[in-house]
């Protein structure tokens, strides 16, 4: 957006609120102040009620104070999140909805995984090959010459939803 504004080729900048504009107060202003009068841009925050056509000094003010709360807000939201995550993670609880190759719901528990037996012996196989010393492509290609599904194939025969496409050759 920025390189297009700078080509002459922005007239106006809309976003829902300024939060949208950015995170980092002080680019925030950057650009409302500096960046967009630069350029000819007029710049409109709806839910704001902020146009910089507009000069009510008021508005402007309250623009400031608004980027750094969503600043903020934004910084201690991820916070938040990180530490929700630590704490899942310590006690053992997924962080993920996709289960990972190797594992299954449990059926008892969805907050925990149990060991798929069959999936496990090809883990098992591929952390074996490492450990002997081949390659990533050596690894990468022995399944393909044993027939082992992919892990999108095999999820497809135990019909669990996959976001991937039904591979053209199952085992490559």
């Amino acid at each position: 957006m920025l390189d297009e504004i700078e080509s002459g080729n922005v007239a106006v900048c809309i976003t829902k609120d300024l939060s949208r504009l950015g995170r980092n107060s002080a680019m925030t202003v950057l650009y409302t102040n500096i960046t967009f009068p630069k350029h000819g841009v007029r710049y409109i925050a709806i839910n704001d009620n902020f146009d910089t056509s507009n000069q009510n000094r008021m508005q402007i003010d309250m623009a400031g104070i608004k980027n750094w709360i969503n600043e903020f807000y934004a910084r201690d939201t991820s916070r938040k999140i990180r530490a929700v995550n630590k704490s899942k993670g310590s006690r053992g609880i997924p962080l993920t909805t996709n289960v990972p190759y190797g594992y299954m719901k449990n059926p008892d528990d969805p907050t925990r995984w149990l060991v798929d037996e069959e999936a496990a012996i090809v883990v098992k196989y591929t952390f074996k090959m490492a450990m002997e010393g081949r390659g990533p492509s050596q690894i990468a290609t022995q399944p393909t010459k044993d027939k082992v599904l992919t892990p999108t194939a095999y999820k497809q025969k135990q019909d669990l939803n996959t976001p991937q496409a039904t591979p053209e050759n199952p085992s490559k």
